[in-house]
């Protein structure tokens, strides 16, 4: 079957975040802007969630439910399947998102005041997380690796040497760089933690957008004896275009870390999933590889696409080569004195993106823009930028 990735949905007036996010930041952008920022995608759902979905809507009500052992399975087997790791249904608890489990852990896993080491540049809400939870949040820089990023492993060990500091996140793949870790680079961080006694949360609601020639390694299936200090969040929300549903998973191979977790998120109030995000989760790992696979080759046309463009049109701006998510970080310092002037050349040529400065300083003068669009979209919007940035 051919999916469709070239029809625009329009979602200016459906409550979409990132839509009212634009029209809040920019209460003058004309009609038919589509906004290049957020993880989530511009392109229609699988029809086969949307037809399991429509299914279940006519066959059951809307009341309480639990996992049953069919969505455990289909979660085991996904990462089997895309991974080569098989998780137990033992080790599996559902969650309503990646972020409720990232900020339940730092509840329950470190203290007030207790340092929450993280990769910076990075997805905004590690640092937000840590704070927002009363911890210090502890930056680790990535360093530039010619057209790659790598982690700083000697800052990396000073940090994990601190007593004060409890946790380490870690985005596999990276967000917002679009960086695959390699098998190497993840013992590294393991041993790290293990050493020193910090726990370590893989965050891989990403990790099955992994682009043509390209091959990520889960941070799960490292196995022993990794997993005694290790919790990994995945999810079908980035893959598939659900987030919208709320709902992810923990992968927490100790049965007692698992117990201390279900309790902390039942004090914060989060007991199980709503009906349709247990549907959602099993029609898209059931049943969405097909789709998934065009999606990805689409995402990566896109990629070529902008690299293309970029090399004859946008001079100076720094395309890096895209190994997973649908997200791509662009460096303008070469083009623009500060990311003020940046941002301003952004608004006049109507392109929204991410603000590299709200993943960590050193995206300064950076851009997150989100290729899972419609490619005639993307090109235009380009058009518009070449036409002023320069100016």
């Amino acid at each position: 079957m051919t999916y469709d990735f070239e029809t625009l949905i329009d979602r200016s007036h459906a409550g979409s975040f990132k839509y009212t996010e634009m029209q809040m930041n920019y209460p003058d952008v004309p009609a038919g802007v589509v906004p290049f920022s957020m993880a989530d995608m511009e392109f229609a759902n699988a029809p086969e969630i949307l037809r399991t979905l429509k299914q279940y809507l006519d066959t059951y009500t809307l009341g309480y439910c639990w996992q049953t052992e069919e969505y455990l399975n289909a979660v085991c087997s996904w990462q089997k399947k895309r991974h080569g790791w098989e998780p137990r249904g033992e080790w599996i608890l559902p969650i309503t998102g990646a972020l409720p489990g990232l900020f339940g852990a730092i509840q329950e896993f470190s203290k007030p005041g207790e340092g929450v080491i993280y990769f910076s540049p990075v997805f905004g809400w590690f640092k937000g997380g840590a704070e927002l939870n009363g911890r210090k949040a502890v930056p680790c820089s990535l360093r530039r690796d010619g057209d790659t990023f790598a982690i700083d492993f000697e800052r990396l060990e000073e940090l994990a040497a601190d007593k004060n500091n409890r946790i380490v996140l870690l985005c596999n793949p990276h967000n917002p760089t679009g960086h695959i870790w390699s098998r190497e680079d993840l013992a590294r961080v393991a041993d790290i933690c293990m050493k020193h006694d910090l726990l370590l949360i893989s965050d891989e609601v990403h990790a099955d957008l992994v682009m043509p020639g390209y091959e990520l390694t889960s941070m799960g299936a490292m196995g022993d004896p990794y997993r005694d200090n290790l919790i990994v969040c995945i999810a079908p929300s980035k893959t598939f275009n659900t987030a919208g549903m709320q709902a992810a998973n923990l992968v927490i191979f100790r049965p007692d870390w698992k117990e201390r977790m279900t309790r902390r998120l039942q004090s914060n109030g989060m007991f199980n999933l709503t009906a349709l995000g247990y549907v959602t989760v099993r029609a898209a790992y059931e049943y969405g590889g097909e789709w998934l696979d065009q999606c990805i080759q689409y995402v990566w046309e896109n990629h070529r696409a902008l690299k293309a463009f970029a090399a004859e049109h946008l001079p100076g701006v720094k395309v890096f080569d895209l190994q997973a998510t649908y997200l791509q970080w662009m460096d303008f310092s070469a083009v623009v004195k500060d990311h003020e002037e940046l941002k301003e050349k952004l608004h006049k040529a109507w392109v929204i993106m991410d603000q590299g400065p709200d993943f960590g300083p050193e995206g300064n003068c950076f851009e997150r823009m989100n290729l899972a669009c419609p490619r005639r979209v993307l090109m235009a919007a380009l058009e518009r930028l070449a036409e002023v940035l320069y100016e």
